[in-house]
C-alpha cells in the first residue's frame, strides 16, 4: 500500500497534540531538531573525527507501542551519515507557497543553490566552499505543525568533513519574514545565553566565523548549525576487517596484488540444466565465513564480537560458515573457440540468485560470451522480507539487518574470488569442456541491476578481485532516498507510519535509520570507488545505466550517486521534450569521446508515450498511472544496452556511444 496524502492526513489526526519538531534547542523539553548536528556529539580523543555521536534518548521518536529507540548503535558513530537529510522545523515555512516565496533551490534546478542570494546554503567547513543542494517539504499532506523542511545534498557529503548550515530570509506563503528563534537571536549576539547555551558558544562563534567568511552575516540568519561526517573507518571498518580476515582464511594476506593467491573457497556443483539451447544452469553452494552471532538463510541476529568500541570489527565464531548458494548460467559458446570472460551479477530486491536465469541475462550470456554467477543478497533477499518489515516497524531490529547486508557482501566477495581462482569453479568439470576450463579467470567483472546495482557499488569499491562494473538503475541511500520515494522498499513506509503516527518525526526516522544503514549501503562506500581506493583493491571503472522515470529506483539518487563516484556524463543525455530534467545530471562533465576509457553514466529512456513526465518528485512513492508504465527494467533487455555493457566488460573495456550521437532510447521507445 502506498503513503498518499489523504491517508497520511488520516494518521496525523491520530498524533500527539504538539509534534516531536515543535521543540527547539536548550528548551526545558528535549529536542532533536535541528537534525544531524554536533550539539548531539562529544569530544573523544580516540575517535578519528575527534567526536562521537551521543544522541537525546528522550528527544527520539517513540512508536505508539512505546518503543523507544535505543541510542547505542548510532553513538558507536564518531559523526553522521555522508547522505544525512538535514532536518528542521520552521514554524511559517511549513506549505509550498512559503518555499516558493522564499525561493530555495530545488531538485530540478540544483545549480541555484550556489548562487549569492540563496536562503538556504551549506558551507564545507574544510574547504570554505558552498555545496550544491536541494530543499523540499516533507511529510507531503501533513498539517503545518507536521511539516519539516529537509535540506538534501546533490552527493554525498565527503567523510570526516564538518558542514555549517545557514538559513536566512525565509518567508511565509504571505510574504512576511520569518523570525529568528529567541534562543538563536540570544546566540547570535552572545547576550542573556543560559548555561547550556553558554556551553555551546564557542562551536557557534566558530560556525559564525566560517559563514562571514563566505559572505553570510550572522544578523541575516534565521538559524545556523554545524554538523559532522563519519570518518572512513567508522564507515567501512567492520567490512573491510571481515573481507581481510576471510580471505587471510584463503591464504591471501595481499590483497589487490597481481595475481589470485591462496585457496579457492569450498564449494559443491549441485546440479546443471539446460535453460535452452545456448545456456546451462549450474547450482551450487560455496562456504563463506560467517560473521554473525548465527547464521542462515533467515537468522536475524547481528555481528559477533570479541571485543568492543568505536571501531571494533565483527569475528568469526570458531567453525561458523554461510552455506551460500549460486546459480551460474554457462552459454554453450564458452570454450568454443574462446573461453568465457566471467562476471558477478547481483540479484533484484528480496529476490534470490536465481535471478541470474532471468531472459535478459540469458541474452546477454548467449550473444557476448558470458558466464554469470550469483548468490542471495543477505539481509536484502527473498528470505528477509518479514525481518526487514520488522525493522521498519521497530528500527532497533536495523543494526542486525544491516550486519547481514554485510555479510551478503562478503558472500558475493567469495563467489568473485571462486569464479577467478584456477581452484575455484574452472575446476569442476560442470565449467569444463573435454576437461579444459571454459572460464577466462583473467579477470573478473561485476554486473547488477537494481538491488543488484546498488549493492554492486559496495561490492565494486571493496572487492579485491573486480576491475569493471556495470551498475544498473542504481542508487544510494537507502533509508533516505529509496524509501519515501520508490515503489517496491518504498511501500514499507506506510507501515512504519502506522507504528510512528507523529509524521514531523518522519523524516528523522528515516535519518536515523540511515546513520545505520551506511555500513551496508553504497553510500557509506562509494567515495572510495574511483578514487581514494581502499586497501586491497584494484582500480576499478564503473558504468552506469539509469532508466528515465523509474519507480523503483529514482533516476534522480542515481545522479546524486554519480555526483558522489565522480563519473562523465553521456550527452545529450535526454531529448528536448524532457526540458524539466534539462539539469538531471548537474555538476557532471562529459563523455569526452567514444569510446572512453573512464567512467560514465547513461539515462535510457523509453519514450514520453510511456514514461510519464515530469516524474514524480514529492517525497511519496509513485503510482501507476495508465498508459504510463515503470520503465525499471527497460535498459536490461535493450539490446543497445546489452552491447554497451559487454563493450565495457572486457580487458580493454571502455565506455561506447550506442546511440549514435543521440539521447539513448530503451527498446518499445514511444514517442
Amino acid at each position: 500500500m502506498v503513503a498518499t496524502a489523504a491517508a497520511l492526513l488520516a494518521i496525523a489526526a491520530s498524533a500527539a497534540a504538539r509534534p516531536l519538531a515543535d521543540c527547539q534547542p536548550f528548551q526545558a523539553r528535549p529536542c532533536a531538531f535541528p537534525f544531524p548536528s554536533d550539539l548531539f556529539t562529544v569530544s573523544d580523543d580516540h575517535a578519528v573525527t575527534g567526536l562521537r555521536v551521543s544522541l537525546p534518548g528522550a528527544a527520539l521518536p517513540v512508536s505508539n507501542r512505546g518503543i523507544h529507540l535505543r541510542v547505542g548503535p548510532y553513538d558507536a558513530n564518531d559523526g553522521f551519515s555522508p547522505g544525512s537529510t538535514l532536518i528542521v522545523h520552521v514554524p511559517g515555512l511549513d506549505d509550498q507557497a512559503a518555499l516558493l516565496r522564499t525561493h530555495a533551490a530545488g531538485l530540478l534546478d540544483i545549480g541555484a543553490s550556489l548562487d549569492r542570494s540563496q536562503p538556504i546554503v551549506v558551507i564545507d567547513e574544510q574547504t570554505g566552499r558552498r555545496v550544491p543542494i536541494w530543499s523540499e517539504l516533507d511529510p507531503v499532506g501533513a498539517p503545518p505543525a507536521s511539516t519539516d523542511l529537509v535540506i538534501h545534498p546533490a552527493g554525498s557529503f565527503v567523510e570526516g568533513h564538518t558542514y555549517a548550515v545557514a538559513l536566512r530570509r525565509l518567508y511565509t506563503a504571505n510574504g512576511t519574514p520569518i523570525r529568528a528563534p529567541r534562543w538563536f537571536d540570544r546566540m547570535r549576539n552572545g547576550r542573556g545565553l543560559s548555561r547550556a547555551e553558554s556551553a555551546e558558544l564557542p562551536r557557534y562563534q566558530s560556525i559564525f566565523d566560517v559563514l562571514t567568511s563566505a559572505g553570510i552575516g550572522r544578523q541575516s540568519l534565521y538559524e545556523a548549525w554545524d554538523f559532522t561526517v563519519a570518518s572512513t573507518r567508522s564507515l567501512t571498518e567492520r567490512l573491510l576487517a571481515m573481507r581481510d580476515r576471510a580471505f587471510a582464511a584463503l591464504g591471501d594476506r595481499d590483497l589487490g596484488s597481481a595475481g589470485v593467491t591462496g585457496r579457492a573457497p569450498t564449494f559443491q556443483v549441485l546440479s546443471t540444466a539446460a535453460l535452452s539451447p545456448s545456456v546451462e544452469e549450474v547450482s551450487g553452494t560455496l562456504q563463506v565465513p560467517c560473521y554473525l552471532k548465527t547464521c542462515g538463510l533467515s537468522s536475524t541476529t547481528g555481528f559477533h564480537y570479541d571485543t568492543y568500541g568505536l571501531y571494533a570489527a565483527p569475528t568469526q565464531i570458531r567453525g561458523q560458515f554461510v552455506t551460500a548458494p549460486f546459480e551460474c548460467i554457462v552459454p554453450s559458446s564458452a570454450g568454443a573457440p574462446s573461453p568465457a570472460r566471467i562476471s558477478l551479477y547481483g540479484h533484484g530486491f528480496l529476490s534470490t540468485g536465481i535471478d541470474v536465469t532471468e531472459p535478459s541475462q540469458q541474452t546477454l550470456a548467449s550473444n557476448y560470451n558470458i558466464v554469470l554467477c550469483s548468490t542471495d543478497w543477505l539481509g536484502l533477499a527473498a528470505g528477509d522480507k518479514s525481518s526487514d518489515v520488522r525493522a521498519m516497524l521497530d528500527p532497533n531490529r536495523l543494526p542486525a539487518q544491516v550486519a547481514r547486508m554485510q555479510q551478503g557482501v562478503l558472500d558475493m566477495l567469495y563467489l568473485g574470488r571462486l569464479m577467478i581462482s584456477p581452484r575455484g569453479l574452472s575446476s569442476d568439470p560442470a565449467f569444463q569442456r573435454d576437461g579444459v576450463s571454459v572460464l577466462d579467470t583473467s579477470q573478473l567483472y561485476y554486473d547488477g541491476n537494481s538491488t543488484g546495482g546498488i549493492q554492486g557499488g559496495i561490492v565494486t569499491a571493496v572487492s579485491p578481485d573486480v576491475t569493471r562494473a556495470v551498475l544498473g538503475v542504481s542508487s544510494i541511500d537507502w533509508a533516505n532516498w529509496l524509501i519515501p520515494r520508490t515503489q517496491g522498499i518504498g511501500d514499507f513506509a506506510i507501515e512504519q507510519d502506522s507504528r510512528y503516527p507523529d509524521l514531523s518525526a518522519r523524516p528523522l526516522l528515516l535519518d536515523l535509520m540511515q546513520q545505520i544503514w551506511d555500513r551496508g549501503d553504497p553510500d557509506g562506500y562509494v567515495q572510495h570507488l574511483i578514487s581514494h581506493r581502499f586497501p586491497g583493491t584494484l582500480p576499478h571503472e564503473v558504468l552506469m545505466q539509469s532508466a528515465y522515470g523509474d519507480q523503483y529506483v529514482s533516476m534522480y539518487s542515481a545522479a546524486a550517486e554519480a555526483r558522489t563516484i565522480g563519473v562523465d556524463a553521456y550527452e545529450p543525455a535526454l531529448d528536448p521534450d524532457r526540458a524539466p530534467d534539462a539539469n538531471l545530471l548537474y555538476g557532471l562533465a562529459p563523455v569526452p569521446s567514444s569510446p572512453y576509457a573512464g567512467s560514465a553514466i547513461d539515462i535510457w529512456d523509453l519514450g514520453p508515450g510511456l514514461v510519464l513526465e515530469p516524474p514524480v518528485l514529492d517525497i511519496q512513492p509513485p503510482v501507476d498511472v495508465p498508459p504510463y508504465v515503470n520503465p525499471h527494467e527497460s535498459v536490461q533487455y535493450t539490446p543497445a544496452a546489452q552491447q554497451q555493457v559487454s563493450d565495457f566488460l572486457s580487458p580493454d573495456g571502455a565506455f561506447v556511444d550506442v546511440c549514435g550521437g543521440a539521447p539513448c532510447h530503451a527498446v518499445g521507445y514511444t514517442p
